[in-house]
């Protein structure tokens, strides 16, 4: 058993497409699957394209940091699990050999929340300037 992926203090069963078990949990069912399960499931990154005002509101994305950058082309990797809610912008991340789903391109683009997992290394082509809020 884990935790919920939005830091909840009660378990779900890892693996499977359950609800978290905290009351009145705000997430999307979708954005309860922590990395890990993610990563086991051959999905490295978490996209919800559509994720809700609340859900939002209750993640304290508004207060979290920012960070963006011009169109380029550059290798990253995470140390720690990053969330991340994309404000303006598009890039195409693609995860290294050897990671799960390597060569598979992943689009983000603007309104998308994001999960990306700790230790994973990609390749960001960002194809406009991206300008994101960042939690860690």
């Amino acid at each position: 058993m884990m935790a919920c992926t939005m830091a909840h203090t009660k378990p779900f069963l890892a693996g499977r497409n359950l609800a978290c078990t905290t009351p009145r949990c705000p997430a999307p069912l979708r954005s309860r699957r922590t990395p890990a399960v993610l990563a086991a499931a051959n999905k490295p990154i978490f996209v919800d394209s559509s994720p809700s005002e609340d859900f939002l509101k209750s993640e304290g994305v508004r207060q979290w940091g920012t960070w963006g950058c011009g169109v380029e082309k550059f290798p990253w990797s995470w140390s720690v699990d990053e969330k991340a809610y994309v404000l303006e912008g598009e890039v195409y991340i693609t995860p290294n050999e050897g990671e799960p789903g390597a060569g598979q391109p992943v689009h983000v683009k603007k309104g998308d929340y994001c999960v990306f997992p700790g230790g994973m290394s990609c390749t960001w082509d960002v194809k406009q300037p991206i300008y994101k809020h960042f939690n860690m």
